[in-house]
């Protein structure tokens, strides 16, 4: 049977009203584990087959974690006799993050896991002083290294293992930059260039390779955070008074800068990206509500709709397709509970349907992807 593209899914979910259809649904999945070691609070932060991420107990630093779409699927990745770890990405069942393991001098060490707090593979560059992973894919991570007290941080791409690590820093860096997301073919991040500003960048896999992304006129920074089959997400700060970031995309070039901010935001920022479909946040009032968009700022959808009403907050992080479902990633603050809490929001893709289908809500769609989402907002996360 053929599905059809995520953006057309999500189009097609939205036009439908968003929760139940006689085609698709969408669910929204408390990840929150039980027990001491999740009391305080969760965050799921790469969406897919798995989630990965990190939960926090009352008494004690993180701990890196993973579930495979229920709360009761939690597997606790910390590895014994570390002090603090986190999971920040992974995909093709690679997660990826940072474990600091409380040897007196030492930094955190960026680290790679296979489902397990055994399958621990430690990425960290021999002689540096610190080094973090936040991405996974298509059996590639990326993240930074700081060689040394002395230095900024340096972009780094891995293929499996520490040895295996290359430097992204443009030749023209100022000394500072970070890869943020990977699709297995490209990387993107940002870079400080020599006169300091920061910049949105693009790699394939070396320093030589830099693009930069930065748009072309009216931002003072950019950073992009995610990468998916030649599409890229992150944000942009505008320059002069009232600076605000604003969610953005990219199709490979700083002159295909789209500016997906929606309409009464205060700022918002994109996330995660899959084929044509952009998640993150955007901060109406006090609060950030998790949205997604199909490529525009009038295209914004709020899932922060569908949560419960005792969440008055949420974040979507990351945007992955498991077979059937699309899931997407995130957390939210539950006043009841009184605790940030991870989340995924699953919709049950829909088949291709016929000419006829499209035609007959086609102006319904067209309303509805223009519709301003409720102008509620959510909490800052701590």
């Amino acid at each position: 049977m053929k599905f059809l593209s995520i953006a057309a899914f999500v189009a097609t979910l939205v036009a439908l009203g968003l929760n139940t259809t006689a085609s698709g649904q969408w669910t929204v999945t408390n990840l929150h584990p039980s027990g001491p070691n999740a009391s305080h609070s969760s965050r799921a932060q790469a969406a897919g087959g798995q989630q990965v991420g990190y939960v926090k107990p009352s008494v004690g630093r993180n701990r890196a974690a993973i579930w495979s779409g229920t709360a009761g699927s939690y597997v606790d990745l910390h590895p014994n006799g570390a002090l603090d770890s986190v999971a920040w990405g992974g995909g093709d069942g690679q997660q990826v993050g940072s474990v600091l393991s409380g040897v007196l001098g030492e930094g955190n060490h960026a680290t790679l896991w296979t489902g397990s707090a055994s399958s621990r593979v430690d990425l960290h560059p021999t002689g540096w002083a610190s080094s973090v992973a936040f991405a996974a894919r298509g059996g590639q991570q990326v993240g930074r290294g700081t060689f040394n007290s002395l230095t900024f941080d340096s972009a780094i791409v891995w293929n499996g293992n520490a040895a295996s690590f290359v430097v992204l820093d443009p030749l023209n860096a100022g000394g500072h930059s970070r890869a943020e997301g990977t699709d297995g073919v490209q990387q993107v991040g940002f870079w400080t260039s020599q006169g300091g500003g920061v910049r949105a960048a693009l790699w394939s896999g070396s320093a030589a390779s830099h693009v930069d992304l930065h748009p072309t006129s009216g931002f003072a920074s950019s950073r992009a955070v995610a990468v998916s089959n030649g599409q890229q997400v992150g944000y942009a700060r505008t320059a002069g008074l009232g600076a605000r970031d604003v969610a953005s995309l990219w199709s490979g070039s700083a002159a295909s800068f789209v500016n997906l901010h929606p309409e009464g935001a205060l700022f918002s920022r994109a996330q995660g990206v899959l084929e044509e479909t952009q998640v993150g946040y955007a901060r109406f009032g006090s609060f950030d509500r998790a949205g997604l968009w199909n490529g525009s700022a009038a295209s914004w959808v709020d899932l922060q709709a569908l949560l419960p009403s005792e969440f008055e907050s949420s974040n979507a992080t990351g945007i992955a397709r498991d077979g059937e479902n699309l899931i997407v990633s995130g957390f939210g603050f539950n006043t009841v509970t009184n605790r940030t809490e991870a989340l995924i929001w699953t919709a049950r893709a829909v088949p291709e349907p016929g000419t006829g289908t499209l035609l007959a809500f086609g102006g319904l769609l067209g309303m509805l992807l223009r519709r301003r989402s409720r102008s509620l907002g959510t909490k800052l996360l701590d």
